[in-house]
């Protein structure tokens, strides 16, 4: 009576398809690496081709072996070989003991001419199964050279991206930190926040100093009334003569509303200015809502 194959090893148990991802995840990556490994796993899995074929599987086993092992061309003509190379022994053994049981009896001048064309066939039929594993075992390792290859080539290709990555943040930092230095070196644009209700007088609280590089000057303009959405704004002189005006400005919201006015630099000289918030009344006329008294500083 046959003995039933061993299947509890881990090898047999990742042929089958009962391993854990995690289990199958680790052997791949190693006989992928390990050479003996490598080959051990081909030799186990001879051995359980070799185990399907002479029924040494147990019920379950070989139900999974089908199920699962089964599943490519490739390794369904391996078990028919298999199953054909175990048939032609069987056969060629009863061949002998039949031979063994005649010995006694009248020479059988074809026996000896069959026995040898058995052995003969069994053993061009050793060797063509050597070869195709040999071809096959050749196969699979120089797939996993040119797997191994690919892998140390992605390696070193994200490695040059690292360092163009990190060659790249040191240039835009670098960049940044040039144009800040710059930007506070000459400032394009003043800010300035103005409050209404200061006469010209008083105006100090309220003064504009522009450099020689400022190509714009905010000015924000506080107010104490936010029920407003938009409104109208203009510069003019001490004078009255208007240099700058604009529609349809939106009022800030926050904690304190404000309109900020951006205009040229270049109109503003040594004086006092008056910059006026006003709205279109109901009879058409212009209602001022705010006026701010500041004076302008150039150096």
């Amino acid at each position: 009576m046959m003995h039933e194959f061993k299947t509890d090893s881990l090898l047999v148990r990742y042929l089958l398809g009962e391993a854990s991802p995690e289990e199958r995840s680790d052997l791949e990556a190693k006989y992928l690496a390990n050479a003996d490994l490598f080959e051990e796993v081909i030799a186990t899995e001879n051995d359980l081709i070799d185990a399907y074929a002479g029924g040494q599987l147990r019920d379950s086993d070989r139900k999974r072996f089908e199920e699962y092992f089964l599943g490519t061309p490739e390794r369904q003509q391996r078990v028919e070989f298999a199953k054909a190379l175990r048939n032609h022994v069987a056969e060629e053994c009863k061949i002998q003991e039949k031979a063994e049981l005649l010995k006694f009896s009248p020479p059988q001048p074809r026996w000896p001419a069959l026995v040898q064309l058995g052995i003969l066939s069994l053993f061009l039929a050793i060797v063509i199964w050597s070869i195709w594993m040999t071809a096959r075992n050749f196969h699979l390792r120089n797939e996993n050279a040119r797997l191994q290859a690919q892998i140390t080539d992605l390696l070193e290709k994200n490695k040059e991206l690292q360092q163009q990555m990190e060659a790249y943040q040191k240039d835009t930092l670098k960049s940044e930190g040039d144009e800040q230095q710059q930007a506070k070196a000459t400032p394009a644009i003043a800010v300035f926040t103005l409050h209404a209700g200061i006469s010209r007088g008083n105006s100090m609280s309220n003064r504009v100093i522009i450099s020689a590089e400022t190509q714009s000057v905010c000015l924000q303009l506080v107010m104490e009334d936010h029920h407003y959405s938009k409104l109208d704004a203009s510069i003019e002189t001490v004078n009255g003569d208007k240099i700058w005006h604009k529609k349809d400005l939106p009022v800030r919201t926050g904690r304190k509303p404000r309109v900020d006015l951006t205009l040229p630099a270049k109109i503003l000289t040594d004086d006092d200015y008056i910059a006026n918030l006003t709205r279109a009344g109901s009879d058409g006329n212009a209602e001022m809502i705010g006026s701010y008294a500041f004076r302008v500083i150039r150096h």
